[in-house]
């Protein structure tokens, strides 16, 4: 019960620390059966906390693992996952064991694709995908409330890409290599999905992802839930809440330069609506 309830409740802030006993088992443990990619800012701490609900799942050490933090190995990733001893006892009283992890960077990471492929070549994916604009506007309100930022909206757009110069380039080229820039001032880059998607695609088949809306996961929060454990492959649940988590209250008005991302915005969008075979109003 110990491992299992340290992770029902989404993170704040930083992972803890992995008790030593952890990675000293850590060969003794699986690897996820699906991962939550992400987006940032796109509900994927309430999708966490409802698939933990489940009585099916075994949760991980921490919500959000940051395997793509560094360059971290196999053993170390292992470590936040239960044993398989844990998974069949599960499997035997529950009739199936799934456990997964929910990390929102993964999905913008440039080295995330070759990097998971590499480790969890079978695992399951599932992208949750918002407004971009939207999207752009929560991360940034973010930034602010915690101080990482203090340019306009409008300013901090601009200067993303300055912020950004090179640091793709040195996170392909550099498994090691963190960039705090890259993680905190992607405000458009993260909103273009399709592309990330596609870069998710040359190492993983289209029907081991999933693509969400956000959108969706808040105004028809159970039967997305349900789309969702039919991809994973878990038994129906019904929640006993669908109140979201991490939710933060701020400034819902369009701010200056709104319409204008929205603009740029388009075309990526409309490959999306493509891919999907849907179209997501945006």
């Amino acid at each position: 019960m110990g491992e299992a309830s340290r992770s029902m409740r989404p993170q704040q802030g930083r992972p803890p620390p992995l008790p030593l006993v952890r990675l000293l088992t850590s060969s003794l443990r699986v690897l996820p059966d699906f991962i939550i990619l992400g987006g940032m800012r796109c509900g994927t701490s309430s999708l966490y906390a409802y698939l933990c609900e489940h009585p099916q799942i075994l949760p991980p050490w921490a919500k959000e693992v940051h395997f793509l933090n560094g360059k971290r190995g196999a053993g170390w990733y292992r470590a936040h996952f239960p044993t398989r001893a844990a998974m069949l006892w599960h499997k035997l009283r529950r009739g199936r064991a799934l456990t997964f992890e929910a990390s929102p960077y993964y999905l913008v990471h440039p080295g995330g694709p070759r990097r998971l492929s590499k480790i969890v070549p079978r695992a399951k994916l599932i992208v949750l995908v918002r407004n971009p604009v939207d999207r752009a506007y929560s991360h940034y309100q973010f930034n602010v409330r915690i101080e990482r930022e203090r340019h306009s909206f409008e300013g901090a757009i601009k200067r993303e890409a300055k912020r950004l110069d090179g640091e793709r380039e040195q996170m392909l080229a550099d498994e090691a290599y963190r960039s705090p820039r890259f993680r905190r001032y992607s405000y458009t880059t993260r909103g273009m999905y399709y592309d990330q998607i596609m870069a998710y695609e040359r190492y993983f088949s289209r029907g081991q992802m999933l693509v969400l809306k956000s959108e969706d996961l808040f105004e028809r929060t159970q039967e997305t839930y349900d789309e969702v454990l039919r991809f994973v492959g878990l038994d129906p649940w019904q929640l006993q809440s669908t109140a979201p988590a991490n939710m933060a209250s701020y400034e819902r008005d369009r701010p200056p330069g709104y319409n204008e991302l929205r603009a740029f915005f388009a075309p990526h969008n409309q490959r999306l609506y493509e891919y999907l075979g849907r179209d997501l109003s945006w």
